[in-house]
């Protein structure tokens, strides 16, 4: 079976996890071919993409040669009968919700349906926004069957009938937390969802920690590390940390280290000036794997203080997470979405509400405050993440689906 893998963009490095699953496969001796709807924009890449062996496709065109190659496809499909419910399809979805993103999707599968979708058996798009859009369109045309993989803003920013009319199409989807499981189930869509979580590869994020038990944060000589690797999107919550950070007693010694890009960076590095914090914070940009493993071991404490955005956007089960707890760091988070499917709060980690900028400080001052508690949590989260969080069962669960779909 020939598998095309359709994204958003390849490559992305806060999407290292899509190309985990890529490689994963091939492992398992899967023939994928990779088509992606943008051209990629980040200068760095995870060092995982050298390792794919699958093809490359980049869709994205200039507007001109997409609409005059997709209405040459147009009219190439003329006689088909198919052609008719996907027009039907696209018009009915454009008046509900016109954009140039919908119409360049319906250009895309005309084009993709012309000139290559007789090269692959099955369509599996990563998310169940635009990448499913265009698998969805591709198969009302061609008969192709298709399959998905649903995470987070694609979920929860997305209205139900778009989700709903797509899911009824597809063979089976996937999705990486319980919490998305049972509401994409409750769509009831009569579509098979299956519950995979991503989990992270071991050997990748592996650290034997010398954990320091004397009072870290005493001396301005050791400050308290603090870490947050994240997109700097309304969803992270990192104006919450910003603000816990600066209500933090004057004589605790911390620094705060920001890994990652987004819309919001700007106005963050702003606040924390306006805030008097520069000395105690650094903002490093969007890193690579490598790149970023030396901040993994200077950590003392990981903290996400995920929240749900005004649009409905939220985390899912943020990879860096286990990530963290795989390299015996603390994590610090909230109860939003599926966190407490990884965290048990007091256990494997510490839990707070999401928006309660207090209850974030005071859960800070305890962990510097208490060397043996970070150490306990940082223990018991690599213990869960270990035991259950694994790429390996996932990509296992996967590829027996696409077997399954090859006899079906």
């Amino acid at each position: 079976m020939k598998i095309g893998v359709v994204v958003k963009e390849w490559f992305r490095l806060s999407e290292t996890f899509i190309a985990q699953e890529i490689f994963g496969l091939e492992q398992k001796g899967l023939d994928i071919t990779v088509y992606s709807l943008r051209k990629p924009r980040p200068k760095a890449k995870q060092p995982i993409y050298q390792q794919i062996k699958a093809d490359i496709n980049h869709l994205e065109k200039t507007p001109i040669s997409l609409i005059y190659q997709g209405i040459r496809a147009l009219f190439y499909f003329k006689h088909n009968p198919n052609l008719p419910r996907l027009l039907k399809a696209f018009e009915s979805d454009f008046c509900k919700k016109p954009s140039w993103s919908r119409l360049k999707r319906l250009f895309q599968a005309l084009i993709f349906s012309k000139t290559m979708a007789k090269d692959i058996d099955i369509l599996y798009a990563h998310f169940l926004h635009t990448p499913s859009t265009f698998a969805y369109y591709v198969h009302l045309l061609t008969g192709k069957p298709w399959c998905f993989s649903a995470h987070a803003k694609d979920i929860w920013t997305s209205p139900q009938w778009d989700l709903k009319q797509k899911m009824a199409t597809a063979l089976w989807g996937n999705t990486c937390t319980a919490y998305n499981h049972t509401f994409l189930n409750n769509l009831k869509t009569n579509r098979p969802i299956n519950l995979i979580y991503h989990g992270i590869t071991l050997s990748a994020f592996s650290y034997k920690r010398n954990f320091d038990l004397t009072q870290i944060g005493q001396d301005p000589d050791r400050p308290f590390q603090i870490l947050t690797i994240a997109r700097a999107v309304e969803k992270k919550g990192l104006d919450l940390l910003i603000e816990a950070l600066s209500e933090l007693p004057k004589d605790l010694y911390w620094h705060w280290t920001h890994i990652g890009d987004g819309i919001l960076l700007k106005k963050y590095k702003q606040h924390v000036s306006k805030l008097g914090l520069s000395k105690h914070v650094t903002f490093l940009g969007p890193l690579t794997q490598s790149e970023i493993t030396p901040h993994f071991k200077r950590a003392d404490l990981f903290v996400l203080p995920c929240r749900i955005s005004k649009n409905g956007d939220r985390d899912g089960l943020p990879n860096v997470l286990m990530e963290a707890l795989a390299m015996q760091i603390p994590i610090l988070s909230t109860q939003v979405s599926a966190v407490e499917e990884l965290i048990e709060d007091g256990i494997s980690g510490m839990l707070v509400e999401p928006e309660n900028i207090l209850a974030l400080k005071s859960a800070i001052i305890r962990l510097i405050s208490d060397p043996d508690l970070r150490r306990t949590l940082a223990l018991q989260g690599e213990s869960r993440v270990k035991t259950d969080f694994t790429c390996d069962k996932g990509i296992t669960q996967l590829s027996q689906l696409f077997q399954e779909s090859i006899t079906a």
